[in-house]
């Protein structure tokens, strides 16, 4: 029959059951492998969303759980143990992280819920699996009792996140959501499992002049093929600082040679020590020009193009006295045009002719 939710089960039923964040989770351990969290259910049809370490393919995200207090069926192991066919035809599973190069030896227990054959398959990374003694991929139980199987599984290069797949293949009388109950599931690993191998050193040189912003970028790589988080090794300065991802950005004050301490850590707190080393010149001197002199024009003396005239400064030039006013008028009329002072275009200065006639004495 369907499984009914009882009133422990979980109301949220929307979206697949979420695994836990990796980052806090060991290399190769599988998370909940017997079921037991939540704890305290009891009976068939305990549906939970959310359960730690676990996701379902099941369209509404719900795992079934199964207590202690059924009779006919007991856990394997512990107190509770999953039903893969919970509500569907579905697929339990679970990323694990690995380090590449290692064996994994894997182990669960399955048992039929009917009378007849459940059918259920493990996939790893991708790869369905031939347990131990057997010529096939399938793990088929009645409900008689709980078998037990076992295999190696090598993890390639570059895979250090593992996906376990738990795939239902068949139930006894074709029931989508009856079938294929399992337990105990456990992985080891067989070394380098458990090595830890710290980044490369980071490093990183900087040239340029002081007063100027620098950047650039630390280098480093993890022999385990994980993330790699870039800090300072020590107090902070306000000349430097560095991103998680690496990047620098200096501003040097003075001409020197800095050394500023860093270092490169993996997910698992493994860190290297490094540095950033920068060479500082002296900031560039910007080019400086002479300063144009102008001669005011009250001091400035010139030589005319047209000669036989001399532009002599109005300040030094003698003040032109009047052409006396007796006598015969037409002797005055040629006087005054003989003695007439024309006012240059510039009006510091006046130009005097070259040839001055002297008026006559008397009248």
């Amino acid at each position: 029959m369907t499984p009914v939710p009882t009133s422990e089960s979980d109301p949220d039923s929307g979206g697949p059951a979420s695994a836990p964040a990796l980052e806090s989770a060991p290399a190769c351990k599988l998370v909940n492998g017997g079921f037991e969290e939540p704890g305290s259910l009891h009976g068939q049809g305990n549906l939970r969303s959310g359960l730690p370490g676990w996701s379902t393919s099941a369209g509404d995200g719900l795992i079934e759980i199964w207590g202690p207090d059924v009779p006919a069926v007991r856990p394997d192991t512990g107190r509770q143990f999953a039903e893969v066919n919970g509500t569907a035809t579905a697929t339990l599973s679970q990323d694990v992280r690995t380090v590449p190069g290692a064996t994994l030896t894997w182990h669960l227990a399955h048992r039929g819920r009917s009378a007849g054959e459940d059918v259920l398959q493990l996939r790893i990374g991708g790869v369905t699996q031939v347990p131990m003694g057997q010529n096939t991929s399938d793990i088929a139980d009645d409900n008689a009792g709980w078998g037990h199987y076992t295999g190696k599984y090598s993890v390639p290069p570059g895979q250090t996140v593992t996906r376990f797949e738990f795939v239902s293949i068949s139930t006894a009388g074709d029931q989508p959501d009856q079938g294929n109950l399992l337990d105990s599931v456990e992985i080891s690993c067989e070394p380098p499992c458990v090595r830890n191998l710290p980044p490369t050193s980071p490093y990183l040189l900087l040239t340029g002049p002081a007063n100027s912003e620098l950047t650039g970028d630390l280098s480093s790589s993890d022999p385990d093929g994980g993330e790699i988080t870039y800090l300072l090794d020590g107090a902070a300065s306000p000349h430097v600082s560095i991103t998680s991802e690496g990047r620098v950005t200096l501003r040097p004050t003075a001409p020197a040679i800095w050394e500023v301490p860093v270092k490169a850590c993996d997910r698992d707190g493994s860190c290297a020590k490094g540095r950033i080393v920068a060479v500082i010149s002296a900031p560039a001197t910007p080019a400086v020009s002479a300063p144009a002199v102008s001669t005011p024009a009250s001091t400035t003396s010139t030589t005319p193009a047209t000669a036989g005239t001399i532009t002599t400064p109005a300040s030094t030039a003698p003040a032109a006295s009047a052409p006396e006013t007796t006598g015969d008028p037409a002797e005055r009329a040629e006087t005054t045009e003989t003695t007439g002072i024309t006012q240059a275009a510039t009006a510091d200065t006046v130009t005097t002719p070259a040839t001055l006639a002297v008026p006559p004495a008397g009248g």
